[in-house]
Order: C-alpha cells, then structure tokens, then sequence
C-alpha cells in the first residue's frame, strides 16, 4: 500500500515539474520522465497543433517515446493537447512541448 502512495505522491509531482529553458544555443526541456536537448541551431521549423492523443507507444502517461502516425516517433513531455508545440530539427527528429505560453514560447525561439 505503500508502494502505491508512493508511486501516486510521485506521478503528481511530476506533472508540476516540468521545466524549459532557453540557454547558450540550447533548448533543454525535462520532466521525471524524459529530456530534450535540442541545439537551437538544428531547428528547423516550430509550430503550434492540436493533436488528439492517440499515440502509438509510450514510456509514461504523458512524456516518452512515441509513435504519431505521418512524423513517425516524436520525443514528447506534454501536460495538455492544446498547447502543444512541434519542433521538427534538420536532420529529421520531431519533439513535442507544451509551455505554459506556446506563442511566446516560439516567439523566443524565433529571436534566438
């Protein structure tokens, strides 16, 4: 019984600690569960959709690996569908965010 406070006490945590930041040419973004480092640089396109969450496969609830059908495995450390932001980088790779402020986010990204 304890086991299983423990593992709630943990995942609702974690839902609250999600961090991104944009830093020396990096965009670092991290949750319990997964970590996105991306070189600012590699960026190639970022843009806001909604995406209904019927993922294929995942590490956890809601950050992990998964499989979207038309990009193929996406990185992902999502919180809720409607903010969420795809980054597609040069070589291929897509990741999906959700800040708080997803047109501000990528407008800061734009800047940089």
């Amino acid at each position: 019984m304890l086991f299983v406070i423990l593992m709630l006490l943990t995942l609702t945590i974690s839902f609250y600690n999600i961090k991104y930041k944009i830093k020396d040419g990096l965009l670092t973004s991290w949750s319990p569960f997964v970590f996105i480092k991306i070189r600012l640089k590699d960026i190639k396109n970022v843009e806001k959709i909604f995406y209904p969450f019927n993922f294929r496969v995942g590490a956890s609830f809601y950050s992990g690996f998964f499989y979207v059908p038309n990009l193929g495995w996406v990185r992902s450390i999502i919180t809720n569908l409607k903010d969420t932001v795809l980054i597609t980088t040069r070589d291929g790779k897509h990741f999906m965010i959700t800040p708080s402020n997803p047109k501000r986010f990528m407008k800061m990204l734009e800047r940089r």
